[in-house]
């Protein structure tokens, strides 16, 4: 072949491969229309269940929310955003309940509120109605306790199953000081509470997520004992008592 020839031929062969990808990223251009009426085109180069990452005409990359979008436009199809909203930012609330793992079979309900920094990390408070029962002398009596805390999340997957890890720290007040059984009545205090745990989160198609966890609670509790025998007799005693208790508990988040 003449080398004249040869050029052609290479010169036509680029030129077709030119056209084609140009074709094929006219194809595979987008528009995305949010909720707010505006509209963005460009080359959507991420599709998760949380978020899309769009390549705009100016080059510029923007990571766009699932709830913030109305739907899209590719490939002269119109789908309307059908996957999970829940994209893990904002404020949230969280209700939970927790069981532990312990003879006393203490468990307690607790209600979180706080706010996503950014799709790994949320911080809030927590309060919580727990039940601790106590062994004293030949009976259980069961305090109730008021409780007060903050809290701290860090996810480590971005998928619709998210795995995280939890801590909180705070203080407990007693909502039964007084407590009467029988012969027996105690006055307790509060103590501090700690707990570091971890879990998965599951995304559901709209703003609810379910949340299943466990972990360990380090538990701090004191108080008075008066047992009463008879009119005449009267025992005094002091107690100060820490546990080290797991637990695992169920939550939803929105």
């Amino acid at each position: 072949m003449k080398p004249f020839t040869l050029k052609s031929v290479l010169l036509v062969s680029f030129m077709l491969s030119q056209m084609l990808l140009i074709a094929q990223n006219q194809s595979k251009k987008s528009r995305v229309e949010l909720k707010d009426g505006s509209l963005l085109n460009g080359v959507i180069i991420e599709d998760t269940d949380y978020h899309i990452i769009l390549v705009i005409e100016t080059r510029d990359t923007l990571t766009i929310g699932y709830k913030n979008i109305a739907g899209i436009d590719q490939n002269r199809q119109w789908h309307q955003r059908t996957k999970a909203e829940h994209d893990y930012d904002g404020l949230f609330v969280e209700l939970s309940l927790n069981q532990y793992i312990h003879n006393d079979a203490p468990f307690d309900l607790s209600v979180t509120v706080g706010k996503r920094l950014n799709k790994k990390t949320s911080i809030g408070v927590q309060a919580r109605f727990r039940r601790h029962d106590e062994f004293v002398g030949a009976i259980y009596i069961t305090p109730d306790f008021g409780y007060g805390g903050a809290y701290l999340r860090q996810y480590w997957l971005e998928k619709k199953a998210r795995f995280f890890t939890d801590a909180t720290l705070g203080y407990s007040v007693s909502t039964n000081s007084g407590t009467q059984c029988c012969t027996i009545r105690s006055d307790y205090n509060g103590g501090v509470q700690a707990s570091l745990g971890g879990g998965v989160q599951f995304a559901t198609n709209g703003p609810l997520s379910l949340i299943v966890k466990g972990g360990v609670t380090y538990s701090e509790t004191s108080g008075e004992i008066v047992t009463i025998d008879n009119p005449v007799t009267t025992f005094e005693s002091t107690y100060s008592k820490e546990y080290l208790i797991p637990h695992v508990g169920f939550g939803i988040e929105f």
